[in-house]
């Protein structure tokens, strides 16, 4: 199909202004992405110390606490991790493919009302209630930037459904942020607790070259004297519960780390885009003018030759 000049014109005007919006999110999303790495290595150290904690503890007494406490799952919630908007690529889909795939494997609990979708994020909602899926709870707008006391409410939800035995276990699907170029969609049995999942709370909140296990000592000579209060269960009511907020808290900083990531890449994909599509534009301006100009030039000859004869 053949376009004007001022068509062409007007398509290079809409694809640079587009190019110069998706350059400017690109660079809000970086941003974003750096403050969020940071939020989430601060983070860190918080889980470390209270793993090597509950370590001495467990050195002392047995752990034994309602969350670690094993049965067997009739009933199940899960947590779909998602971003409140988009323009981010793939990433909410990815946890959504997961998601589907979860939900073929308990179909049984899904089709029977034995699981609950609690949903962190407007994009998973929206999913969830298109699909016909219930939502027992729903979270938004936590904050590119969360603090503890904006995650606190979702895992203490989870908490209390655990406690009153509304749930036998509780999963959590999420992006899991890996590098800038790279984050993958993950499934994490939040509750109950065990032994290894306490190692990998330690594993995925330390550095790459720091991995404590929970009998782990840190190489430290004292140890702890349990006097009549607080007692090794007091310690473990307090210690245990503040390990699954600050897990889920931890959850919260990977997905928006992802989410910024995952927008900033797409944002830079489409300002390439825009910017190819541009030259492209140009250079059919440049041939339609060219064509313009030769259809002109050869009209003026041949009427100028008519003139002669």
């Amino acid at each position: 199909m053949a376009y004007s000049l001022r068509d062409i014109k007007r398509r290079m005007r809409s694809v640079k202004n587009t190019g110069q919006i998706t350059r400017a999110m690109e660079a809000v999303a970086a941003t974003k992405m750096r403050r969020a790495q940071q939020v989430a290595l601060a983070a860190r150290p918080y889980a470390v110390k209270a793993l090597e904690l509950l370590s001495r503890v467990s050195e002392k007494t047995e752990l034994t606490h309602w969350l670690l406490e094993q049965r067997p799952e009739r009933r199940i919630t899960v947590m779909l991790v998602t971003s409140d908007k988009g323009l981010c690529g793939v990433l909410n889909m990815n946890v959504l493919r997961m998601f589907e795939r979860f939900a073929a494997e308990h179909r049984e609990m899904f089709e029977g009302g034995k699981c609950d979708i609690v949903a962190l994020g407007r994009y998973g909602a929206r999913y969830a209630r298109r699909r016909g899926y219930g939502i027992a709870r729903e979270y938004e707008g936590v904050g590119d930037y969360a603090t503890l006391e904006q995650s606190k409410p979702v895992s203490d939800f989870l908490l209390e459904q655990y406690r009153a035995k509304q749930c036998d276990a509780a999963y959590v699907l999420y992006t899991d942020f890996i590098s800038t170029l790279k984050q993958s969609a993950v499934i994490k049995k939040m509750l109950p607790l065990s032994k290894e999942q306490l190692e990998e709370i330690a594993a995925g909140v330390n550095t790459k070259n720091q991995k404590p296990t929970l009998r782990e000592n840190s190489g430290s000579a004292f140890s702890y004297i349990y006097m009549l209060e607080p007692t090794p269960a007091e310690v473990l009511e307090s210690l245990l519960p503040a390990l699954v907020r600050v897990r889920m808290h931890q959850i919260i900083l990977e997905s928006n780390a992802s989410e910024h990531s995952a927008r900033m890449l797409a944002m830079k994909n489409a300002s390439d885009n825009a910017e190819e599509l541009f030259g492209e534009l140009r250079l059919t301006y440049n041939k339609v003018r060219q064509a313009g100009i030769t259809r002109e030039l050869a009209e003026i000859t041949a009427g100028a030759a008519a003139l002669e004869e």
